[in-house]
């Protein structure tokens, strides 16, 4: 379990801050290191910082979207919506199971005025209180330490840990990868970028040229230890991928933007090509 006060992170600035530290303020990033973490990504407080910041999801070193994790490995887990608590007759909400989690905003200290916010993630229900794990401490507990969980809690966030029909372990590297039709969702990105918008900007293409990256490693993966399914990422990779990429090189050389990030896309996606017929 993380603690946000492990002191090999605790001193951490987050987010875009200059002053709030991880050991100070990152309950809710710990909570969601520990969500991910739990769905099989591995990831801890400092390295889901960075993934947040290079994403948008940080407002200064508030984190800005609270479907974050299933938007960063949408691999591992789905986004199951938001409840507002309304007091103990919610605790129903909490339908927990082997791939279900969430993660609860509370009132820390209700002896004070105000909602004194903190994140848990919870892990589990007996009667009627809720086991937490506490990133405050890095234990797990019951949530009833805060006080009772009718008025404790505020907002629970539902994520569901993607079952073993949409996923499928890459030998060799212990991480869970998708099929590659889970992963396609990453190409549409481009279709929302408008350079007459002035959407065209370096951050955006990095960003989106990053997670390109990420995930035709993914299909390339896939298409080594799965034969069965090159001709569907043959099919991805040149019908999808490829016509959107090089349509956007188009138009950052226009924009004057740097290409470096998506020069290294079109060199893995021909590096692939290659492979692929030698070996067909």
């Amino acid at each position: 379990m993380y603690s946000q006060r492990d002191a090999n992170w605790s001193n951490t600035l987050l987010g875009n801050s200059s002053s709030s530290a991880i050991g100070n303020y990152g309950c809710y990033l710990t909570s969601m290191a520990e969500l991910i973490t739990w769905a099989g990504g591995a990831v801890n407080p400092p390295e889901l910082n960075e993934k947040l910041k290079a994403a948008g999801y940080f407002s200064d070193d508030i984190i800005n979207n609270r479907q974050a994790p299933s938007l960063l490995y949408p691999e591992l887990l789905e986004w199951g919506g938001s409840t507002e608590w309304s007091g103990a007759a919610n605790l129903s909400a909490c339908a927990l199971d082997d791939n279900t989690r969430y993660i609860a905003l509370i009132d820390s200290t209700q002896s004070q005025s105000g909602l004194q916010s903190h994140f848990v993630l919870v892990v589990g229900t007996t009667g009627s209180d809720l086991v937490i794990l506490d990133p405050w401490t890095g234990t797990e507990k019951m949530l009833s330490v805060y006080g009772d969980p009718a008025t404790v809690l505020y907002r629970i966030d539902k994520f569901i840990k993607k079952g073993e029909e949409n996923m499928a372990a890459v030998q060799g590297d212990g991480i869970a990868h998708p099929k590659a039709e889970d992963v396609t969702w990453v190409f549409n990105k481009t279709q929302d970028v408008d350079p007459a918008q002035g959407d065209l900007d370096t951050y955006t293409t990095h960003n989106w040229c990053d997670l390109t990256y990420q995930n035709i490693e993914i299909l390339r993966k896939r298409m080594i230890l799965h034969r069965d399914e090159r001709d569907f990422v043959t099919k991805v990779l040149h019908e999808e991928a490829w016509p959107l990429i090089t349509t956007l090189k188009e138009e950052l050389a226009t924009a004057q933007i740097d290409t470096t990030k998506l020069d290294d896309v079109i060199k893995l996606l021909e590096t692939i090509n290659t492979k692929m017929s030698i070996t067909n």
